[in-house]
């Protein structure tokens, strides 16, 4: 592949495994923001980017997002951008757990409050709405799903054209089948479905897409099997 590979690094879903992978594959260029605080570095060089790179951040903050901070790049053809998702409601366990082990925010807020806050988290961090949210996915080459890990990594060896090989865990409290929301009371799932509608289509999207590659992927090999 000639482009230049750009991974959004989407927080709490999965990112930190994917970069261990992509790691031996590229050398990876970080553009994160510092802990915590609201300032970025300063803009990379991406004329000095080559396909043997690959440029990751979390770009979550507005102002900072990915098509703000590099306009143009979700265009540009010399770019092959891509992600990671996971189930809203994973992704706001997650992050409760990784703000109560890091003394961030109000430790004595329980999992109900939390859940009640920040709806729609990753449209947030995604900058998107209802009205829009497809137009900016379908800029991206290839959005994994990290309950669908295997498949994902998978089709994103293909397309990158890499040995195919799965996904080192980083993170244990998911291991690609347990999941934390199985815990829950079922109204407060309920409730949390109810007021984060966007998230669930966004990631509901996101599975879509990755199921019509996934078709083309299987049809690619199962041609490939019949003419070898």
């Amino acid at each position: 592949m000639n482009q230049i590979p750009i991974f959004h690094h989407l927080p709490k879903c999965g990112g930190t495994s994917v970069l261990k992978l992509l790691a031996d594959w590229f050398k990876l260029i970080p553009d994160y923001r510092q802990g915590w605080a609201t300032n970025h570095p300063a803009r990379l060089n991406l004329d000095a980017l080559t396909p043997e790179h690959c440029l990751c951040g979390h770009f979550e903050l507005d102002g900072f997002h990915l098509d703000q901070r590099y306009p143009g790049l979700l265009e540009n053809p010399r770019f092959w951008a891509f992600s990671f998702i996971r189930d809203p409601l994973e992704v706001k366990i997650s992050l409760f757990r990784y703000e109560m082990k890091n003394n961030i925010g109000n430790k004595a807020r329980t999992i109900e409050k939390h859940l009640s806050n920040r709806k729609n988290y990753l449209a947030g961090v995604l900058g998107v709405g209802q009205d829009d949210f497809k137009t900016l996915l379908d800029k991206y080459a290839f959005i994994g799903v990290l309950e669908k890990s295997d498949i994902s990594v998978e089709i994103l060896a293909w397309l990158l054209g890499k040995n195919k090989t799965a996904l080192p865990w980083e993170n244990k409290t998911f291991d690609g089948g347990k999941r934390s929301q199985d815990a829950l009371p079922k109204h407060l799932i309920e409730q949390f479905e109810a007021e984060n509608e966007l998230d669930y289509a966004i990631y509901n999207y996101a599975i879509d897409r990755l199921n019509a590659l996934k078709d083309a992927y299987q049809q690619r090999h199962a041609e490939s099997r019949m003419s070898s």
